[in-house]
C-alpha cells in the first residue's frame, strides 16, 4: 500500500500506516520527516528519535505504556497533540529547542514523568498539557512564555512551587487540584487570576498576588485549606463567585478599589473571624460570608456590615422591617422566604442587589423609597402575590428580570427619574393590564421587556401631549412598541387571528413641532410595510385601537400612501382591519376658521373607513 493512498489530517484519521521502515528504532512509522506511529514493541522502553523527523504526529505514542525515556532531536519543530498521552510509564523526554508550542494533552496521564525542560522559545503550553503528571516535582517556564491553556498542569500532586514569567496569561483550571503547591508567585502585571487556577491546592500556603490585578474570579482558590492569610492589592474590585470557599483564612482586609463580592465567595471559611470591609463596596453576593466564625459570632437578627451593608437575615416573620442604616441589601438575602408578606425599607437604602427576594411567593405589595437608586437582576423575580407596585421618583435602574413572572401585578408606572429598564424586567406579568410610561421622558426599552403579559391592554407613553426634544428618539420608542405587540402575539409562528390580543396603544405627540411632523411624514407608513412576522403583516391585527395626535398635511400624506401603495395584500389588511384607529385631530389649532373644522372631520372619517374621530 503507497503511503499516498492515506489520508491524515492532524494526525492520524485511519488505523492504516505503511510498514515501519529501515530505521536504527523498530516500531516507527515514517513518511518523509514525518514520524506518523509508532507501534510499541516488547522489551523497548528507550526512544531516540531519528534526526531526520521535523514532526510527530497526533497521538503518535499514545498509550504506549512500556516506555520510559525519549530523546527528540532539535530538527523536530512540531509535535502535534496527546502525542504521549498515556505512556503511563514515561519518566523523562528531551524536547526540541525550536518547539515554540506544547501541544494540547501532550503529556497527559504520564503518570512516572518527574522532569520536563521548556525550550526558551515555547510560547504556548496547551490544554490539559501536563493534567495528571503526578510525579512532576519542579517546572522552569521560559521567560517568554505567553499563554498557559486550561488544566494545563491540574492534579500535578508533586508540584510544589510556581513562579510565572512577567507577561503569561491564564486560563481556568490551570493548577487545579496541585495538592503539594505551597507557595505561588505571579506575574506583576497580570490583572485576572482566572476561575479555578489553584482549586483544591490543599497545601498552598503563600501567594504573591499581581501589583495589577483588578479581579479574581470564580473558584480561584476553592479548598486551600492552608491558606491563612493573603493580601489584596489596592486597585482589586472585583471577587468572583466562591472565590475563596472553604479555605483556611483567618482575616481579610479589603482594599478601598473593591467594588463587587460574588456569592459564596468566602462561604465556609470556618476560621474566617476578621473582616473589614471597603467602603465603596456596591454588591455582596448571596452567602458570601456564611459558616465563617465571623458571622456565628453575630447574634442579632440582621448582619449588617461596617459599611451598611444587609449581609444577612436570620429571623423567620412576615413583616420585615431593614435597619435604617442600611444603604444596600446584598445578593439573595431574602431568596426563597416564603414568610414575608411586608416589607418596610428605610429611607436612606440606595439599591437592592440581585435576587434580594426573588421567589418571596408571599410578599404582597413593594413601596420603593425615593432614596434608592437601582434594583437588581431577578430582585423580585416570582414575587408571585405582588399586587400593588409603587417607584418613588429617583430611581435610576430597573435591572433584568427584576419584576418577571409577577403574576399578580396588574398595572406598572414609570418614574420620571428612570433611566435605564432592563430588556426582560417585566417579562410575564401575565395579569399586567397597563404600562404607564413618564412624561416628558424617553425611556429606551426591548419587547422582550413586556414578553409573555398577555393580559397587557394599556400602553401608555406620556399624558395628553408629548413634547417632543428629538422626533428620532420618539419614533424608536414607538416602532419597540410596535414590535412589542407583533412579537408578543406570534413569536410561536401562529398567524390564527381568533386568538391574537387586542391592545391599545396611545402616543400623544405635538406634531405642530415642524422636526416632529417632517419625521412623521417620512416613517409613518414604514413602520406598516416593514414591522411583520413571517412575511404577514401582523401590525394591524395585534390592535384594537391605535391613538395618534396628527395634523391635516400628516393625514394627507398617509392617505396617499393607501392610494398609491403596490402591495395589494397590505392594502387589504389596512383597510379592513384598521376600522377601529382614532386620528385625534388637534381641530382649533389646524383649521384657519371655525367653517373649516367640519370639512376636515369628514375627510379624517372617510379615510378611517367610517368610524369617526374624536
Amino acid at each position: 500500500m503507497s503511503i499516498n493512498n492515506i489520508v491524515y489530517h492532524n494526525g492520524i484519521e485511519k488505523d492504516e500506516f505503511p510498514s515501519p521502515n529501515s530505521t536504527n528504532e523498530p516500531g516507527l512509522h515514517i513518511a518523509g520527516t514525518r514520524l506518523l506511529k509508532y507501534t510499541e514493541e516488547e522489551g523497548i522502553t528507550d526512544m531516540v528519535i531519528p534526526d531526520t523527523i521535523t514532526e510527530i504526529s497526533r497521538d503518535c505514542f499514545k498509550n504506549c505504556r512500556r516506555l520510559k525515556s525519549v530523546s527528540i532531536p532539535d530538527s523536530v519543530t512540531l509535535i502535534c497533540a496527546g502525542a504521549f498521552a498515556d505512556c503511563f510509564s514515561l519518566e523523562s523526554i528531551r524536547l526540541p529547542s525550536d518547539v515554540v508550542a506544547i501541544s494540547d494533552s501532550l503529556f497527559q496521564n504520564c503518570y512516572m514523568l518527574g522532569e520536563i525542560n521548556i525550550p526558551a522559545r515555547v510560547r504556548y503550553i496547551g490544554s490539559k498539557a501536563f493534567m495528571n503528571c503526578r510525579s512532576l516535582k519542579n517546572i522552569s517556564f521560559p521567560q517568554g512564555l505567553e499563554f498557559i491553556d486550561q488544566n494545563a498542569f491540574e492534579s500535578c500532586a508533586d508540584l510544589t512551587e510556581i513562579k510565572l514569567p512577567e507577561g503569561v496569561m491564564l486560563n481556568n483550571g490551570v493548577f487545579k487540584e496541585c495538592t503539594s503547591i505551597k507557595k505561588a508567585v505571579l506575574p506583576k502585571d497580570m490583572k485576572c487570576l482566572s476561575s479555578e487556577l489553584f482549586y483544591w491546592c490543599s497545601a498552598l500556603r503563600e501567594v504573591i498576588l499581581p501589583e495589577k490585578l483588578k479581579e479574581i474570579e470564580a473558584d480561584a482558590f476553592y479548598g486551600c485549606g492552608s491558606l491563612k492569610k493573603i493580601d489584596l492589592p489596592e486597585g482589586l474590585e472585583e471577587i468572583g463567585s466562591s472565590a475563596f470557599e472553604s479555605s483556611g483564612l483567618e482575616e481579610i482586609r479589603f482594599p478601598e478599589s473593591l467594588l463587587m463580592i460574588g456569592g459564596k465567595a468566602f462561604y465556609n471559611c470556618l476560621c474566617l473571624s476578621f473582616i473589614l470591609m471597603p467602603p465603596r463596596l456596591v454588591s455582596v453576593g448571596y452567602q458570601a460570608f456564611d459558616e465563617t466564625l465571623y458571622f456565628k459570632r453575630i447574634k442579632k437578627d440582621f448582619i449588617v456590615s461596617e459599611n451598611h451593608i444587609l449581609l444577612k437575615h436570620k429571623k423567620t416573620e412576615d413583616i420585615v422591617h431593614i435597619p435604617g442604616d442600611v444603604l444596600l441589601i446584598a445578593e439573595e438575602v431574602f431568596k426563597d422566604d416564603k414568610f414575608i408578606r411586608s416589607v418596610v425599607f428605610p429611607n436612606g437604602l440606595h439599591a437592592i442587589d440581585n435576587d434580594a427576594f426573588n421567589g418571596c411567593t408571599r410578599l404582597g405589595s413593594v413601596f420603593i423609597p425615593y432614596t434608592v437608586k437601582s434594583i437588581g437582576e431577578r430582585a423580585f423575580r416570582n414575587c408571585t402575590s405582588i399586587t400593588e407596585l409603587e417607584f418613588s421618583e429617583g430611581l435610576e435602574a430597573i435591572n433584568h428580570w427584576a419584576f418577571e413572572g409577577c403574576s399578580g401585578l396588574t398595572e406598572v408606572k414609570l418614574p420620571q427619574s428612570l433611566d435605564e429598564l432592563g430588556g426582560t424586567a417585566f417579562q410575564n406579568c401575565t395579569s399586567l393590564k397597563t404600562i404607564v410610561f413618564p412624561e416628558n421622558k424617553y425611556i429606551e426599552f426591548l419587547p422582550s421587556t413586556f414578553f409573555g403579559c398577555d393580559s397587557l391592554k394599556t400602553i401608555q407613553i406620556g399624558r395628553h401631549r408629548f413634547k417632543v426634544d428629538d422626533p428620532e428618539k420618539l419614533w424608536e420608542l414607538y416602532e419597540t412598541v410596535v414590535r412589542l405587540l407583533i412579537s408578543k402575539d406570534f413569536e410561536s409562528g401562529s398567524d390564527d387571528r381568533e386568538k391574537i390580543t387586542p391592545v391599545i396603544v396611545q402616543i400623544y405627540m405635538d406634531s405642530r413641532m415642524p422636526e416632529a411632523e417632517q419625521y412623521i411624514k417620512d416613517n409613518l407608513m414604514d413602520v406598516f410595510q416593514n414591522l411583520s412576522y413571517n412575511g404577514e403583516y401582523t401590525l394591524v391585527q395585534s390592535l384594537l385601537e391605535f391613538s395618534y395626535l396628527v395634523n391635516l398635511d400628516t393625514l394627507g400624506e398617509m392617505n396617499n400612501y393607501f392610494h398609491e401603495c403596490h402591495d395589494e395584500k397590505m392594502v387589504g389588511i389596512i383597510q379592513n382591519k384598521l376600522e377601529h384607529v382614532h386620528l385625534m385631530m388637534d381641530w382649533e389649532s389646524l383649521s384657519d376658521s371655525q367653517e373649516h373644522i367640519e370639512d376636515d372631520k369628514r375627510l379624517c372619517t372617510m379615510y378611517i373607513g367610517g368610524a369617526g374621530a374624536e
